[in-house]
């Protein structure tokens, strides 16, 4: 089934393209009251009326206002908040009987309050058409946007491309960033999301002449002078877009890049790794550790250090691992004295590289090294930014010996 209304207007809803392959009544009345059919619909009365389209917008909200009742705004808000907070749809229900319980008004009638799976959905379906109206709407005429991408992978290993929208709230200088989509890319090549994007601007309505900016990672598929996909950007849709690798990104590649060629240190990193699954893997083990840790401490009540693990992806978060193994460094040498005795090979492999000197200066001279990039790194991504701010804290960083 197709809908010929949709079609005409260049809509990308199921029933405009490929046609929908659903018979029951249901399928029909939810694309009668998609946001797609809705404004090809009110288009054609306003064409009869002479109507604007702002004029539409608040015809069809008065109607909406009409019908809904009280009851089903109180439901409505509760599973946006649901949603928005990312909470299990299962709360929904709890949380209205919760506020019927604490004696909202308009939630005192039970047979006025939808329990159906299916009714959430529906409800779900509503509000994301409508938000994604208004989020579209605001991007389409905005005088410039820029646009945010970084390549993924799904639990069943698809290759994805997520898409965010930069603009200016309208009428300030204050920056919106809106999630826009997760495209399903066959492969990782410049061409292959190029045209995924243009194909994404083009079905939103997006004019690709008002992108100016392009944030990547600095991936060589994104940032390459050749070939990258900022490059293909420029030649095909904005000569004037300029590409941005992210900086905290920088920051951090550039502290890794600085590393790399040092053998100490990477085998430091892989000492650090070493420890944390030695203990991560052994319930046992780690409740030793703890109890040298109150030994030591003199403190029933002491809070524990949990060990964390160093990402690869991210050299910058050893900091995080640095700092446990300096805090708990007495009780880990001990007890891993206490293990290599019982006959641990592991164990006694690890103790030769944590007891070392070197070692623990290490340690040391990195936690002094991260307090100082990791400040850089954290006002870097700051929601707002002074030039000449930044300007400082660089000289600065660079300066402290």
């Amino acid at each position: 089934m197709k809908c010929q209304w949709c079609a005409n207007d260049g809509k990308t809803n199921v029933f405009a393209t490929t046609g929908s392959n659903n018979y029951q009544k249901s399928a029909l009345t939810r694309h009668e009251v998609h946001v797609d059919h809705v404004m090809v619909v009110n288009g054609r009365m306003a064409k009869a009326k002479k109507q604007t389209v702002q004029h539409i917008i608040e015809e069809h909200t008065e109607k909406v206002d009409s019908v809904n009742c009280e009851s089903k705004t109180a439901q409505f808000r509760t599973l946006f908040f649901v949603a928005n907070n990312g909470l299990p749809l299962d709360a929904h229900h709890g949380l209205i009987e919760l506020q019927r319980i604490n004696g909202c008004p308009d939630l005192q009638d039970k047979s006025a309050i939808y329990t159906g799976s299916g009714t959430q959905d529906e409800m779900l379906d509503y509000i994301d058409q409508h938000v994604q109206l208004a989020v579209l709407e605001d991007v389409k005429f905005s005088d410039f946007v820029g646009i945010i991408i970084d390549e993924t992978t799904d639990i069943t290993i698809h290759k994805k491309l997520n898409v965010y929208f930069k603009r200016f709230k309208a009428g300030t200088c204050e920056p919106v960033i809106h999630f826009m989509d997760c495209v399903s890319i066959v492969d990782g090549k410049a061409e292959t999301i190029v045209s995924e994007l243009v194909k994404l601007c083009k079905n939103i309505g997006l004019d690709m002449g008002t992108v100016i900016s392009m944030a990547s990672d600095g991936a060589a598929v994104m940032a390459g002078r050749l070939n990258g996909v900022g490059v293909k950007l420029r030649q095909q849709c904005n000569p004037r877009l300029v590409q941005i690798h992210c900086v905290a990104h920088r920051l951090a590649l550039c502290a890794g890049q600085a590393c790399r060629d040092e053998d100490s240190f990477n085998e430091y990193s892989m000492t650090v790794q070493n420890v944390y699954k030695f203990y991560h893997n052994s319930a046992i083990r780690y409740n030793q550790l703890r109890e040298m840790e109150t030994v030591m401490n003199g403190d029933q009540d002491t809070r524990h250090v949990t060990l964390k693990e160093p990402a690869s992806f991210w050299w910058l978060s050893l900091q995080y691992a640095v700092r446990a193994i300096m805090d708990v460094y007495p009780a880990l040498v001990t007890t891993l004295e206490s293990q290599a005795a019982s006959g641990t090979a592991e164990a006694k492999g690890i103790l030769l590289k944590v007891r070392q000197a070197s070692f623990l200066l290490r340690t040391a001279f990195l936690l002094d090294v991260f307090e100082v990039v990791n400040t850089l790194c954290r006002a870097f991504q700051k929601d707002e930014l002074d030039i000449e701010i930044v300007n400082v804290s660089v000289q600065s960083t660079v300066d402290t010996n």
